[in-house]
């Protein structure tokens, strides 16, 4: 049975092409998430403001700074730890978007009538 091998290269060439994609990534993330909540502003003022803020703001206290601190771990001791320790934050962010959001979704949509 042949035993699939990456050379040293071809490796490097993967952390490149990924780390290159890490802020195209980053900045569409950003671009939606604005445009989003832009819309909801647009459509419904003051209100969606509050609605976009219910919807996403739980999500970006949590996501966007672990998005970015990973990156500041490069070349750290330890640092398995600490990415555990975001993989954790990013699994109570799930918890809190499955609870909490639907409820602050549904308080800011009272405000609307």
């Amino acid at each position: 049975m042949p035993v699939i091998s990456m050379r040293p290269n071809r490796l490097a060439t993967l952390a490149l092409s990924g780390a290159a994609l890490i802020l195209p990534v980053l900045a569409a993330e950003g671009f939606f998430l604005s445009f989003s909540a832009g819309c909801f502003a647009a459509a419904l003022g003051r209100s969606g403001v509050l609605l976009a803020l219910a919807a996403f703001g739980v999500r970006c206290l949590i996501v966007l700074p672990c998005s970015i601190y990973p990156a500041m771990l490069v070349g750290e001791r330890n640092r398995w730890r600490k990415l555990a320790v975001c993989g954790a934050l990013l699994l109570l962010g799930m918890a809190l978007e499955l609870t909490l959001v639907p409820r602050l979704v549904q308080l800011a949509l009272g405000t609307l009538s």
